[in-house]
């Protein structure tokens, strides 16, 4: 059912899913429920199944078409840009700065703000 293109394309992107997230000083997981990790795939599923605002039914079907997928998945998934720009919106409406941040970082390394100001991870500090 999905709307947002499941075709391999040339731009498509291999995701791990089970990355676990890590906190501040990049040792410690992240956690969500007592001593369980947040993986990217726990934060991308709750992402997309709990919007911060009302979204026609569409999204709201592909949101949950694209959860189940991620949600399903037990190796890599190549998804589409639009895909990620999608996650990224998710994850971002939620005020979690640490799970945004690494969430990103995995998603879309190029647009992730080292600190500086600037975007990517070669970005050259000023």
């Amino acid at each position: 059912m999905s709307r947002i293109g499941d075709k391999r394309k040339e731009d498509d992107m291999k995701i791990d899913f089970s990355t676990v997230l890590m906190d501040l000083d990049g040792e410690t997981p992240l956690h969500i429920e007592g001593d369980k990790p947040l993986t990217l795939r726990l934060a991308c599923v709750n992402a997309l199944l709990n919007p911060r605002r009302a979204l026609p039914g569409v999204q709201q079907c592909d949101d949950f078409d694209l959860a189940e997928r991620i949600k399903k998945s037990d190796t890599a998934l190549e998804l589409t840009p639009e895909q990620i720009v999608l996650l990224k919106e998710r994850i971002g409406d939620i005020p979690l700065p640490a799970q945004c941040k690494r969430a990103w970082a995995i998603l879309d390394p190029t647009t992730v703000n080292n600190g500086d100001g600037k975007e990517g991870p070669d970005a050259p500090a000023e």
